[in-house]
């Protein structure tokens, strides 16, 4: 399951690099490729990459909203990155030669993608795969005697389903019981009267 979680959100990575190459090569040194951090990915949800979004948002609330994903890694300097990246987007495609609003839909939709496909504890604290797999030996491990348990258990039930399968095949084609003794009967009635000719027949009757 890990396996399966962690590439399905390398994937989605792979989806943000292409998104954000149409906006511009500034993108990749704003905020990483391959791999984008928390920081990142809220930005991506919260935006979509959008200049005009960005240019609204300002760099104060942008360095705020940097600051608090990234536990204070992220400030003003990574701010004024992004807002430049911004503002060469606007030199590249000025406007009518892209939509950006459609295109930030879906940054923004697969950011949103990539931060839900994360490894996490009960707790909700995010882990690594090699963490869940220690939390699954650990937490979810089956003792040797509830397993040997277990097998018992289901082989016991797999003969019994045998056993009672084959005496339904043999009631089924067992004869029946009550169509021979029919027929005997029927042979019984008829031997007195194949005894008898016909001259003492007629007597018997006449009697």
């Amino acid at each position: 399951m890990a396996v399966l979680v962690e590439n399905a959100r390398t994937a989605s990575f792979y989806r943000l690099d292409a998104l954000l190459e149409l906006m511009g090569p500034g993108w990749g040194d704003a905020l990483g490729t391959g791999a984008y951090r928390k920081a990142a990915l809220a930005v991506l949800q919260h935006t979509g990459a959008d200049p005009h979004a960005l240019r609204r948002l300002g760099p104060k609330r942008l360095a705020a909203l940097l600051i608090r994903h990234s536990r204070g890694q992220w400030r003003e300097d990574r701010a004024e990155k992004i807002m430049e990246a911004a503002r060469e987007t606007l030199r590249l495609w000025p406007d009518g030669l892209l939509d950006y609003a459609e295109l930030a839909e879906d940054i923004a939709a697969e950011a949103q993608l990539a931060d839900h496909l994360k490894l996490r504890d009960t707790d909700g604290r995010e882990i690594t795969e090699a963490e869940g797999r220690t939390i699954c030996a650990t937490r979810y491990k089956i003792d040797k005697t509830d397993r040997a348990k277990t097998i018992i258990r289901r082989r016991s039930q797999h003969l019994k389903g045998t056993t009672t399968s084959r005496r339904d095949q043999e009631s089924l084609s067992a004869p029946a019981a009550s169509s021979s003794a029919s027929h005997s009967t029927n042979v019984t009635r008829r031997t007195p009267d194949a005894a008898y000719g016909p001259a003492e027949l007629l007597a018997a009757w006449s009697a």
